[in-house]
């Protein structure tokens, strides 16, 4: 029901076949397994496709009273133990190498999803945010943004954990958010895509100058 209610737009096709029974299994992997034991150890979903800034319900806001961004968004998975803490989810469909420069590219700004959600969950549901988190599906592979003693991942993982981190971290993309909307505002749109790999997704790629640009 998800699959026709997602891409009844999209015209049947060998790719679209083969791209559907891909994503079936690894859904089907990712249940049985999580039947076994579950994605964190002490910790069960709470709350599914949890939004916020959408239907009513109030976003997060960054930056200064009176200058503030609105963020909105939705969450595929938000897990809590019994003490109240929480991991954020986000299902990919791709595979654990994809997110291997994750810190590099919170950094400059390319992928702030995990963080925004992180902040989200903490300001909007009341949580504490122990880690925000990649499940990628083609490879049943996490990617972590650690937060906080006892957050899940490894030291391959982004690891905000030492005292203080991960509120400077924060607060850090918190500001790289307001900087990117005001340049928006005043005009200023480099002309710069991080990942090219999205471009042929991009609802203005008509209208972009790289090609020019890069002559």
């Amino acid at each position: 029901s998800a699959w026709s209610e997602h891409a009844a737009g999209i015209g049947p096709g060998i790719g679209l076949a083969r791209d559907r029974a891909a994503l079936r299994a690894a859904v089907r992997r990712e249940v049985l397994r999580e039947a076994q034991e579950p994605l964190v150890p002490g910790f069960r979903p709470a709350r599914l496709e949890w939004a916020f800034g959408m239907q009513g319900d109030p976003p997060l806001l960054l930056g200064a009273d009176g200058d503030e961004v609105a963020v909105r968004g939705q969450v595929d998975r938000l897990d809590t133990d019994a003490a109240g803490r929480a991991v954020v989810v986000d299902y990919k469909w791709a595979s654990h190498d994809r997110y291997s420069s994750l810190e590099r590219r919170i950094r400059e700004g390319s992928d702030l999803q995990l963080p925004l959600y992180a902040l989200a969950a903490a300001r909007l549901a009341g949580v504490d945010v122990l880690a925000a988190g990649y499940l990628t599906l083609k490879d049943g592979r996490t990617r972590w943004v650690r937060l906080g003693p006892g957050a899940p991942g490894t030291r391959y993982d982004v690891d905000w954990t030492d005292a203080g981190a991960a509120d400077e971290r924060l607060a850090a993309v918190a500001d790289l958010v307001v900087a990117r909307d005001a340049d928006i505002r005043s005009g200023r749109i480099d002309v710069d895509p991080a990942d090219e790999g999205r471009c042929s997704w991009c609802a203005y790629l008509d209208l972009c100058r790289k090609e020019e640009v890069r002559r």
